[in-house]
């Protein structure tokens, strides 16, 4: 006899519920990634952008993410188009909590010799980027693509996400949070080429 009238009591508060709000929703939790980059020249491992390079000098980007990740990288080639440089045939995914260079090992970025601004845009997301992992499917990405093709991929995935960027111990931390998966964040860097 108590369990009948608690379930109910149960079932009339669950119906009083339901009626005053009109319709359940049920809200998926949020979903969080957290990525640390840097600019490493030689020994130095720091990031102070927008940095000054001159020409000849080499660098690589390094990158660490709390949980494992996919990873790429993009170059700017003329001042609208950009060259996907990473990954090239592999797999895109890190491990979590380890810095990763980018190019990789014995491979390094050199500055040209045109002075102005050098960009490149770094994406990190949780899951791989099916935009992103078409162009690489057949083991040869394309040479070229333009800047607003990028940013329609950073629009698709930044939703209502909110990208917190803070400086820490000699690198970027940013934080995603989404309310949907996958969380992807499209960061572009930028360096001043000096002669």
């Amino acid at each position: 006899m108590r369990r009948t009238v608690i379930k109910a009591l149960a079932g009339v508060v669950g119906a009083a519920v339901l009626a005053a709000a009109g319709t359940l929703t049920v809200e998926a939790a949020a979903k969080t990634l957290e990525v640390r980059y840097r600019l490493e020249f030689g020994a130095e491992k720091d990031f102070a952008a927008p940095r000054a390079v001159k020409s000849g000098e080499t660098f690589k980007v390094g990158v660490r993410a709390a949980s494992a990740a996919n990873v790429y990288l993009l170059v700017s080639k003329t001042e609208n188009e950009y060259s996907l440089v990473l990954p090239r045939k592999a797999s895109s995914r890190v491990r979590a909590n380890q810095w990763v260079s980018l190019p990789g090992e014995g491979e390094a970025f050199r500055v040209d010799r045109q002075t102005g601004v050098e960009r490149m845009y770094l994406i990190v997301s949780d899951a791989p980027v099916d935009e992103l992992e078409d162009l690489i499917a057949d083991g040869k990405p394309p040479d070229m693509l333009d800047e607003s093709w990028i940013l329609e991929v950073r629009d698709q995935y930044a939703g209502d996400g909110d990208l917190r960027r803070r400086r820490q111990a000699g690198a970027v931390a940013l934080t995603f949070t989404v309310p949907a998966e996958p969380a992807v964040i499209v960061e572009q860097i930028v360096l001043r080429h000096q002669r």
